[in-house]
């Protein structure tokens, strides 16, 4: 598989709703961070540690965004996107706009979000060729064009090992915004995003193919 650096794919959220992070719309570089907790125990002879015992794995995922627009606010604060048409010349062009509080008092909620390294890979299904054509080329015989298949799905399984989900992520930081418009300066929005426990299984992140169960 190709490597080349810079962060990764992030998508944010599911379904209509979702946004998707490009290595275009981000600056400097995303970064996971997993953090464990524990507390020493000591033995009443010595001033040194005889053992440690795990309180808590928290994980988070820091993200500095480019591109702001307001279906990407009102996903990532958990606010209405309010929409409208405004039609000229026979024209029809979407109006939006999203209203941020102080939202104060409101449970901070989660939602899935997904890292995928770079470079993507597609997904070649479940289908082997039943021709000599495969994916837009064509093959001597139907045993090669499997092979092609083949090799595409081991490719494919081997990047789905490397992604990474927060089946539960939600934004407990916003460290700090840029929105400022000038020759040296750029649009930026620092946020945090934290895997709190999956409300079923507790789990906070999975490393590798999510699919598994």
């Amino acid at each position: 598989m190709a490597k080349r650096a810079g962060p990764a794919l992030i998508e944010i959220g599911e379904g209509a709703s979702k946004i998707t992070l490009t290595n275009d719309d981000q600056l400097n570089d995303a970064v996971i961070m997993i953090e464990r907790d524990e507390f020493q125990l000591k033995s009443q002879i010595s001033s040194k540690p005889v053992g440690y015992i795990k309180t808590g794995i928290e994980t988070k995922l820091e993200v500095s965004i480019a591109e702001i627009d307001a279906s990407q606010i009102a996903l990532l604060f958990g606010t209405p996107l309010v929409t409208a048409t405004d039609t000229v010349n026979s024209v029809n062009y979407t109006m939006t706009k999203t209203e941020v509080t102080d939202q104060a008092g409101q449970l901070i909620t989660g939602q899935k979000v997904v890292i995928k390294p770079y470079p993507i890979v597609a997904d070649p299904g479940t289908t082997a060729p039943t021709t000599t054509t495969y994916n837009g080329k064509t093959y001597a015989t139907i045993q090669l064009a499997e092979d092609a298949f083949d090799a595409d799905v081991a490719l494919f399984k081997a990047w789905e090992n490397t992604v990474i989900t927060f089946p539960n992520g939600a934004l407990t930081s916003i460290n700090g915004s840029r929105l400022s418009m000038g020759l040296q300066t750029q649009q930026e929005l620092k946020l945090t995003i934290t895997g709190l426990p999956d409300p079923s299984t507790g789990v906070r992140m999975i490393y590798g193919d999510s699919s598994i169960v």
